[in-house]
């Protein structure tokens, strides 16, 4: 089954190029703009327009971009949860390494110490997402949160790197 902004059974080839340029002149765009471009008569451009249903179409192709860029959004967050998720794990085995080897070329209790309280904050995030929420509300809070966490980056890279 074709999409809706590829050209449709029947469709003419010269009716398919003016909704092209009609889909790819974005926000600000007009049958007269198509008119002009094409140098075809306004009432074919709308004649078109109707019969090959461009408004529905436009709204067709619209939603798929928005769908799209929620698709691309969703595995950023899926690829960093599962970071957060290594790293809380590297950050408490290691933690667990130092207090288990406890010789001059271990972890220091400072960084023992960091090192399990990063785990335990990473931990909490996978918590709270996982979680179920109370309501509507709450979902959308956490969802939120989580989201601009794993965004913006929130784990502090380089004191794990310094202790690991």
């Amino acid at each position: 089954m074709s999409k809706a902004w590829e050209r449709q059974p029947k469709e003419s080839s010269e009716a398919f190029e003016a909704f092209s340029i009609y889909l790819n002149l974005g926000i600000g765009r007009s049958y007269d703009k198509v008119r002009k471009q094409l140098g075809k008569s306004q009432t074919l451009i709308e004649r078109w327009g109707r019969e090959w249903g461009w408004q529905e179409r436009i709204r067709s192709y619209d939603n798929w971009l928005v769908e799209e860029e929620d698709n691309r959004i969703k595995e950023t967050i899926k690829q960093r949860y599962s970071r957060f998720a290594q790293l809380s794990d590297l950050a408490v085995q290691k933690a667990s390494e130092g207090l288990l080897a406890r010789d001059s070329n271990a972890l220091t209790n400072a960084d023992i110490r960091g090192l399990l309280t990063l785990g335990m904050q990473l931990a909490d995030k996978h918590r709270e997402v996982l979680a179920p929420p109370k309501d509507e509300e709450e979902a959308g809070d956490v969802q939120a949160a989580f989201i601009k966490a794993i965004m913006e980056d929130e784990v502090d890279y380089e004191r794990l790197g310094h202790s690991i």
